[in-house]
């Protein structure tokens, strides 16, 4: 009876299956954890080279017209950085940094309610088992007492 039980806990009820299905989500979001990382790193440094880049944009419009009050060199200023063609690349670049970083979260939270299943699957098999393990003590003494 107990190899019957654990044969069918094992091929019905897939209980090793649910498991490994548990170690796989948690190897891949620890993969995803730091792809997010990556992701992250690579916004920041995009950010920063955009700022660099406006100062630049700055500083070469009020070298090119230092006559200019200061509210009509920042309205150049800003034309400037939105037409010039450094500051688009750069944009481009942290809008598919952010987008990455965005599918990582996705990903990261995808896995851990793989996670989540998997582990209520587990708690809700362990409380079978113990439903089975009383149907087999009742099986065996039945067995016992019968003539």
């Amino acid at each position: 009876m107990a190899s019957q039980m654990r044969t069918y806990a094992e091929n019905e009820l897939g209980v090793h299956k649910v498991y490994k299905e548990a170690q796989t989500a948690h190897g891949e979001l620890i993969a995803y954890h730091s792809s997010l990382l990556e992701a992250k790193d690579t916004r920041r440094r995009v950010t920063e080279e955009i700022a660099d880049r406006e100062a630049a944009v700055w500083r070469e419009q009020r070298d090119k017209q230092p006559e200019l009050s200061a509210t009509a060199l920042d309205a150049k200023a800003k034309l400037e950085r939105r037409t010039d063609p450094a500051l688009q690349d750069l944009r481009r670049s942290l809008q598919e940094a952010q987008s990455v970083e965005d599918m990582h979260e996705q990903s990261i939270k995808a896995c851990q309610n793989r996670i989540n299943i998997e582990t209520a699957r587990m708690i809700q098999l362990g409380g079978y088992f113990n439903f089975l393990v009383k149907i087999m003590e009742q099986d065996a003494v039945a067995q016992s007492q019968t003539p």
